[in-house]
């Protein structure tokens, strides 16, 4: 090999990876809808969206997923509970979508340390990433999973020192925002199922069960019931009018990034110190749920 054809061996080597993209859209780049730009690579399709890039097992989900996140977006300001706190998106992400379970459970443990074989996709802050196993899934049925990370990269970057919100009130909430934001017929089946298994076996300790609940409850094996707690447990707030401005009240101490006793803090702000009130009031409305 010359010295001039090395030379350009390692120029090439060198270059960044955006201005790789930047070569391959060049190559085989075309558009594939309004301000969407699409390029091939080996496995997948890199799509460069208006705000944000996806990597996608084929081009049909590459045409659909950027439509679905931006209508989210679009949204999102309007249609969740918590207007005058929640920012924007306004970072650029990532989001990419495995066809294999295999390699998202193996991407999952390099970059977290845990395979998440029982979730369906997850948030990256330090990378920018939203990563999903789109394995038995189609470019329509992905909806609730990417408006449920969504909602979590959306708290992350809205309250920047907040180190870590209570578990429940992450998942409830993102669960809530998969729901609402879902095709009509979708959210309803979805609601309905969450509901009657989080009342399946209400528990005189539940409520306290889930306001304890840690990250690992909603990562390993049984996480199920934790997921549906959670969801029933912000909806039922949300639906009643008196404990809906608890929770929003709750809500602003935990963006304020202090440590939190969820417990003490749910006691004081949301049950006005009467928990086993309102703990009764949702088991009963969890029965009428089943």
């Amino acid at each position: 090999m010359s010295s001039r054809a090395r030379t350009a061996l390692h120029a090439s080597l060198a270059l960044a990876p955006a201005v790789v993209m930047g070569v391959l859209l060049a190559l085989w780049g075309h558009k594939i809808s309004a301000g969407v730009t699409a390029a091939l690579t080996r496995d997948a399709v890199y799509v460069q969206g208006a705000t944000h890039d996806y990597i996608v097992p084929e081009r049909a989900w590459g045409d659909k997923i950027p439509v679905f996140v931006e209508k989210f977006l679009s949204r999102f300001p309007q249609d969740q509970p918590f207007r005058g706190a929640l920012k924007p998106l306004t970072k650029r992400l990532t989001i990419e979508v495995m066809s294999d379970s295999d390699r998202f459970r193996g991407a999952a443990f390099g970059e977290t340390g845990n395979s998440l074989r029982y979730n369906g996709g997850y948030f990256l802050e330090s990378r920018s990433r939203i990563l999903i196993d789109g394995s038995g899934e189609t470019p329509d049925s992905l909806g609730p999973t990417l408006s449920h990370e969504l909602t979590h990269a959306i708290m992350r970057y809205s309250f920047p020192t907040n180190p870590s919100w209570s578990p429940w009130l992450s998942e409830g909430f993102a669960q809530w925002c998969e729901i609402s934001s879902a095709d009509a017929k979708i959210g309803t089946q979805r609601n309905v199922t969450k509901l009657r298994h989080a009342g399946e076996s209400p528990q005189k300790d539940s409520l306290m069960r889930i306001l304890k609940a840690t990250h690992a409850d909603f990562s390993g094996a049984g996480n199920d019931w934790y997921y549906n707690a959670s969801y029933a447990l912000v909806t039922f707030l949300l639906e009643n009018e008196d404990l809906r401005e608890g929770l929003v009240r709750y809500f602003a101490l935990e963006a304020d990034g202090r440590a939190v006793d969820s417990p003490t803090e749910f006691n004081r702000i949301v049950a006005k110190g009467d928990v086993s009130a309102v703990e009764r009031r949702w088991i009963e409305w969890l029965q009428k749920q089943r």
